[in-house]
């Protein structure tokens, strides 16, 4: 048996949660997408998050990071057109 379920739900401190400004990482062209970073993890600024492969001539672009921050998204292996969304990285912001 499951347990009762609590209503309304424990509240969380504000302080405890934690905010971001967020930037977002665009591709400036087309090619196909190979991600090397994970969500959620710490990264700095110029570390490698992906390559991107030209479909045109197969040379390979190193993606990196723009900032220091915490990645929150970052795409999965991908064939994309110029200008994308790669992913985003967010700064951690004090507490409310």
């Amino acid at each position: 048996s499951r347990p009762p379920v609590r209503w309304p739900p424990a509240r969380i401190p504000s302080s405890s949660i934690p905010t971001y400004t967020v930037t977002s990482i665009f591709s400036d062209r087309a090619g196909i997408f190979t991600p090397t970073g994970t969500p959620l993890q710490k990264i700095k600024k110029g570390e490698t998050l992906g390559t991107l492969t030209s479909l045109t001539d197969f040379t390979q672009t190193v993606i990196t990071a723009p900032r220091t921050g915490t990645l929150i998204t970052l795409r999965g292996l991908d064939v994309l057109r110029t200008g994308s969304k790669l992913g985003s990285i967010g700064t951690e912001q004090m507490p409310l």
